[in-house]
């Protein structure tokens, strides 16, 4: 029985009184009433309750904001709380929102005993709201007709919503009861003609890219299906899933057709559909992996089967396991070779082997591609086996592959990687004829992208690294040649590099820490940190000494290995300790370090001694390191859980100092977030992360890039709290916040939301 129904309309009735003035100012009060607007009652309720702890309200205000409170804590379904509330503070109305708590607690008895003595005092505020729940309450007893005539007296109620409320409730306690008139059958209405003309039209409008109105057309015919032909019962829903991927309903495209392909044994419309279920699944919550493993796992020799061993292998090849693919593969290798996906399973199955430098086994399948297909197809076969002689050094061989291939290749994309590849070949291989023929083919091509360009610098750098005298002629004319190429800068750094012996002694240390600063900006961190190693060895009364050693041990910590970073540690200490204006940030570089080696301990020691440093940081240099305080003690908490209390307050003083920029703000807000919920402080978890996305309510300037990745983490934090706690019109709605970001997770919020109203049938208004 939909006993507590009308506290879902409640939120609209009860807080249209206007704030008093006093408090229209505080923050923390409007950030409740927000909360309370975006449906968040406990995130409200937080805030109500912190306020009440201000000394300095007056006594109207304790009452507005108590009342408010207690208002928050019946939304949020915590009937113990709100009784708490009216025992400690003087709320108006006291025995109408007792009787809330009553109702929530399933005490129906105690709470009819309320309402009456309520409606009885004729002053009351909620009166007609107060008679609309007794007679839910009298319902609820089992007092069916008592119940009905309570509501139908507020039928006429001035309150429009209230009198609304009050019909339907008696029209659905009626039906309940067996009251309802006959519902009226439906009848099928038009013969099968009239249908298959219905899917054409519903056909046309998915081809249209119109999904809605497909959706309306094709869910019509599949509940008047009774009759149809199996074949045109299967395209139906086909055209269906199709039409929920047009308006963005993925997660429910992708549960009709795992149960369609699931229910049918054979249907000519299987390769659509596995198509199309590939590409609806969810990226994160699916077990579309799952069903295609049983369905690859199914007995004999089905096309079912071989779709998804197919469908398998590429989404474990995407993942990165290439062996389990493989397997697969090879699998349907054996028996699935009349299948329609054959063709590009057999190919996939030659890339994956030369990924993994099978090279035998690509030139097998190669053999029996060309003994089963003709020519068909034989341009990705050339490729694959173009790439096995290159690597083997047989050029020659090589080219004449790739230039097969590029003659054969039906797609742009394959043919200029073709022509790109006959022309490194042949220049590795010594051939300038056919060097010269791609340089030339790649040329002509408007549409190509930056492949000539390319070939020409592979020939300078080969040049270069061969110390041919020709080099730096082949560089430069590369420059002049292709400005807007996006390898220039390269080509400037080989040439500078090629020059460097011919520049003054005076000179060199510049030349190399531009050089340095090139390849650190490409991200090439080998090469740049060899060269700013080489100007603080060589120069080390430079002035660009400090820096060099500096950026030598970022370049160091990139790399990410175990011997460099202890490089890299030793390269910040030198830094530090000569006391120059990089000496703060060496140390605190130093602490990044010592967390990466797991060693937290050591990395706060440093972090608490940059912070008592003299002079002592500020602005954003003391938030980053209060942040990364407090991320350490988060992660010390394993050994010691008050150092995540610490951790707690560390974020949130960050959150709460007052000018601090929004970014950290927001970043420490959402560690906070993290922090609570490990404590099992899910609402306070949940009021830290509205708090980062209401500063979007705030900002006069839009979100940085860096800035919104923080504002989607504590959003969809958010969404998972709400969702965790069962509320889901609130989930959908904090998603929608997040999809109006325009963003780049804002389709994704937008799908979350489609999802959560489509799963638990929330519908609007």
């Amino acid at each position: 029985m939909r006993l507590i129904t009308w506290i879902k309309f409640l939120p609209a009735l009860v807080c249209c009184g206007v704030s008093a003035a006093e408090l229209k100012d505080r923050g923390e009060y409007q950030a409740a009433l927000r909360a309370l607007a975006d449906q968040l009652p406990q995130v409200a309720a937080l805030k109500f309750e912190r306020l009440l702890q201000d000394s300095s309200l007056s006594h109207s205000e304790v009452v507005r904001v108590a009342e408010r409170l207690t208002d928050a804590l019946v939304r949020a379904k915590q009937p113990e709380k709100v009784l708490v509330a009216l025992t400690f503070f003087d709320v108006p109305d006291a025995a109408f929102w007792k009787a809330q708590a009553l109702v929530l607690q399933g005490k129906f008895r105690e709470a009819e005993t309320e309402l009456r003595a309520y409606l009885n005092l004729k002053s009351g505020r909620y009166r007609d709201l107060a008679g609309l729940m007794l007679g839910q309450v009298l319902i609820g007893q089992g007092r069916e007709n008592t119940g009905r005539k309570q509501l139908k007296l507020l039928s006429e109620s001035q309150d429009v919503e209230v009198a609304s409320l009050s019909r339907l409730w008696a029209n659905e306690s009626e039906s309940l009861s067996g009251r309802s008139a006959a519902t009226l059958r439906r009848l099928a209405g038009s013969d099968l003609d009239g249908r298959a003309m219905e899917f054409v039209k519903g056909a046309a409008l998915v081809e249209a890219g119109e999904g809605r109105e497909a959706d309306r057309i094709l869910r019509k015919l599949v509940k008047e299906s009774e009759g149809n032909p199996v074949r045109l019962q299967h395209a139906i829903v086909v055209r269906l899933a199709e039409a929920w991927e047009l308006q963005g309903r993925q997660r429910s495209a992708e549960k009709l057709l795992q149960r369609f392909i699931n229910e049918s044994e054979d249907s000519p419309f299987f390769d659509r559909a596995f198509a199309i279920l590939d590409r609806v699944k969810s990226t994160e919550e699916t077990d579309t992996l799952e069903w295609y493993g049983k369905w690859a796992a199914q007995p004999g020799a089905t096309e079912k089967k071989y779709h998804a061993m197919y469908y398998q292998a590429r989404n474990l090849a995407e993942a990165g396991k290439v062996e389990d693919a493989l397997r697969g593969l090879e699998a349907f290798h054996e028996g699935g070779m009349s299948h329609p996906r054959s063709s590009e399973a057999m190919r996939l199955l030659m890339a994956l082997h030369g990924s993994q430098h099978n090279d035998d086994r690509v030139l097998e399948l190669a053999r029996e591609w060309r003994s089963w297909n003709g020519t068909g197809g034989e341009d990705t076969v050339d490729f694959l086996t173009g790439m096995i002689r290159f690597s083997r050094r047989e050029f020659s061989d090589a080219v004449a592959l790739f230039q097969h291939s590029a003659e054969l290749a039906s797609d742009l994309v394959q043919k200029q990687r073709a022509i790109y590849n006959m022309g490194v070949a042949a220049l590795l291989g010594g051939l300038p004829q056919p060097y010269s023929r791609a340089v030339v083919l790649l040329t002509e091509n408007k549409e190509a992208d930056s492949s000539a360009g390319n070939l020409e610098l592979e020939r300078a750098l080969h040049l270069a690294l061969l110390r041919d005298g020709a080099a730096e002629e082949a560089l430069r004319e590369f420059l002049k040649s292709y400005p807007d190429d996006p390898r220039w800068v390269e080509a400037q750094i080989a040439l500078a590099e090629y020059c460097l012996l011919d520049i003054p002694p005076s000179r060199r240390d510049e030349v190399r820490m531009k050089i340095a600063q090139a390849y650190f900006r490409l991200e090439d961190y080998p090469r740049s940190r060899g060269q700013f190693e080489q100007v603080a060895e060589d120069n080390p009364d430079s002035s660009y000494a400090e820096v060099a050693q500096f950026f030598a041990a970022r370049a160091a910590m990139f790399t990410l290995n175990a011997k460099d970073l202890d490089k890299a540690l030793d390269h910040f200490s030198d830094v530090a300790q000569q006391g120059g204006p990089l000496a703060a940030e060496s140390r605190r570089q130093m602490a990044m370090i010592k967390r990466m080696q797991g060693k937290e301990s050591d990395a706060l020691a440093v972090i608490e001694n940059v912070l008592t440093s003299k002079p002592a940081p500020t602005g954003d240099e003391l938030l980053s390191l209060q942040v990364e305080k407090g991320e350490l003690l988060a992660l010390m908490s394993k050994q010691d859980s008050k150092n995540l209390t610490d951790a707690i307050a560390v974020f949130r003083g960050v959150v709460q100092l007052p000018g601090a920029a929004r970014y950290w703000r927001a970043r420490a807000g959402v560690l906070l977030a993290q922090s609570l919920q490990r404590t099992d402080r899910s609402n306070e978890a949940l009021e830290a992360c509205t708090d980062v996305v209401d500063i979007t309510r705030e900002a006069a300037e839009p979100f940085t890039t860096r800035e919104l990745a923080w504002f989607y983490r504590a959003g969809f934090l958010a969404v998972e709290i709400l969702e965790s706690q069962k509320k889901w019109d609130a989930a959908a709605k904090m998603a929608d916040r997040l999809a109006q970001s325009n963003g780049v997770r804002a389709v994704e919020a937008r799908e979350r939301a489609n999802r959560i109203r489509l799963e638990h049938f929330i519908w609007d208004k």
